[in-house]
């Protein structure tokens, strides 16, 4: 179209982009995880202005109508009783492995990898060998 600027608009009920699928990822873990869910980190996490997550958010919802409540006062969305994952759900035990995993990584890249921050450390190997009775005993 002539006069027009800019990328052209994407049809309704086009498939999200991987990028979008990655930051909708974060906002249902986010929820999921920790209870609660704002703009400004997701925006902070991939790099990307809020009218973007903004954009994100709606589309999580009309996905997900009954997932996600917003909290006015802390300017958050929180999930509601109704939660269900839209995505598919995880092991708990490879949610911990990935945890664990990523605590090198600065907090950025973990919150792009998990979809959500938290705080963590791993406890580093012993370097002398450990006697298994006493192990056991202990």
């Amino acid at each position: 179209m002539p006069g027009k600027r800019g990328r052209p608009r994407k049809a309704a009920g086009a498939e999200p982009s991987a990028d979008q699928m990655r930051r909708l990822l974060f906002i249902e873990r986010a929820a999921l995880w920790t209870g609660q869910v704002g703009r400004r980190a997701v925006a902070t996490t991939f790099d990307v202005s809020i009218s973007h997550v903004t954009s994100d958010f709606h589309r999580y919802r009309e996905m997900a109508p009954r997932n996600l409540s917003y909290d006015v006062a802390e300017k958050c969305f929180r999930p509601t009783d109704a939660f269900k994952p839209l995505f598919e759900t995880e092991d708990p035990a490879r949610i911990l492995n990935t945890i664990a995993a990523s605590v090198s990584l600065p907090k950025q890249d973990r919150g792009r990898l998990l979809g959500f921050t938290p705080s963590v450390d791993v406890v580093q190997a012993l370097p002398a060998a450990i006697d298994q009775t006493l192990l056991v005993a202990v």
